[in-house]
């Protein structure tokens, strides 16, 4: 983003203040465009910490309108009574980042239950890169997936990128419907070509979703890798020095 700011961080990660409307602008196209599902909290301690606002969960929401000198709308699915006054929205973009920001909200009844939320634009959008290791895009029609067991029922997805810290799987929206966030993926084995396997935990940190001309809609779902063993590091480290060679 060429309109961010760094400024110094409350988190031990780097993050950036967009203030600008040309920066934010930016930001709401690519929600607008990916369809990317941005949480809704109300009664946040404090907007600006990006290690826990704390605060009630009042919804999920799509953005529907960012046009310059008009209002935001958003379309809100599950809210929750009370309605709040302000909330702050969160969001998980591509590339491990994470946005907030805060809106005055203005209610109005939609459709089968849902609401529609008007609200000016915010006065800055905070962005963190949450990602701690460089993960690499593992190259198309290669064998790199990812097969783990809930209860009797099998699944296989694939592998959209890797880094010695996380991982990111691809499916449609029902192969990934039981992946919800904060749900471990216990033993789950990944197969990286040229017959090379590992097997480790998974924790589901992010989901978002776009549309495929091909494949139509598919969903990415960030994992972090947890509990590895040094021969399973070795062996992640190996693989993405040949990614970046």
């Amino acid at each position: 983003m060429t309109d961010a700011v760094a400024v110094p961080a409350a988190a031990d990660m780097p993050y950036h203040r967009l203030d600008t409307a040309a920066a934010m602008q930016q930001v709401f196209a690519l929600l607008q465009h990916q369809q990317i599902v941005m949480t809704l909290l109300a009664e946040v301690r404090d907007e600006a910490d990006l290690r826990d606002v704390g605060g009630r969960p009042c919804g999920m929401a799509l953005l529907a309108r960012a046009e310059p000198g008009e209002p935001l709308v958003l379309e809100v699915s599950g809210a929750v009574q009370p309605l709040p006054p302000q909330v702050l929205a969160l969001a998980h973009m591509p590339g491990g980042v994470r946005a907030q920001w805060l809106l005055q909200a203005d209610w109005q009844p939609a459709a089968a239950g849902r609401w529609r939320l008007q609200a000016p634009w915010p006065a800055q959008v905070l962005q963190q890169q949450r990602r701690r290791h460089p993960r690499w895009q593992l190259p198309l029609g290669q064998h790199y997936q990812a097969g783990f067991q809930f209860g009797q029922r099998r699944c296989v997805l694939h592998l959209e990128d890797l880094s010695l810290g996380g991982v990111a799987l691809r499916g449609t929206r029902q192969e990934t419907a039981m992946l919800f966030m904060g749900r471990k993926i216990a033993k789950a084995v990944l197969e990286l070509g040229s017959s090379v396997q590992v097997q480790v935990d998974l924790i589901v940190r992010s989901r978002r979703s776009y549309r495929s001309f091909l494949l139509g809609e598919q969903v990415i779902v960030g994992c972090s890798l947890e509990g590895l063993s040094d021969e399973v590091r070795a062996v992640l480290a190996r693989i993405t020095a040949a990614q970046n060679a």
